[in-house]
């Protein structure tokens, strides 16, 4: 599976507010809104939809995947593997992997 289909396929199948909540962040949120953090704010300046979010305070704005690059500080494609370890989302798509495995073997045959 491409790093893009992995992006789209998280993207499809979690919210925001899941995503908060595998590291325990939503729990109280009133309105869609909890301290960044990001900065570690104490206001409730973060604001969140299911499919992004935005800090009215230290500017950090995106999607999933972002918020999980910014707040553990990983690349792009380390944040894709953190959510799947926790939702286990392409591991329900075996025949995606096998596509991207028969790519992978025709290019070293090539």
């Amino acid at each position: 599976m491409t790093t893009k289909e992995k992006a789209d396929l998280i993207k499809a199948s979690l919210t925001m507010r899941e995503l908060l909540g595998m590291y325990g962040l939503a729990r109280n949120s009133r309105h869609n809104r909890i301290p960044c953090p990001i900065h570690d704010g104490k206001d409730r300046n973060f604001s969140f939809t299911d499919f992004g979010f935005r800090c009215f305070v230290c500017g950090a704005e995106g999607g999933l995947v972002h918020f999980v690059e910014l707040y553990r500080g990983l690349s792009f494609e380390a944040a894709l593997e953190e959510i799947n370890g926790r939702f286990r989302l392409w591991e329900d798509y075996p025949e995606l992997e096998s596509v991207e495995s028969s790519r992978n073997q025709h290019k070293k045959d090539s």
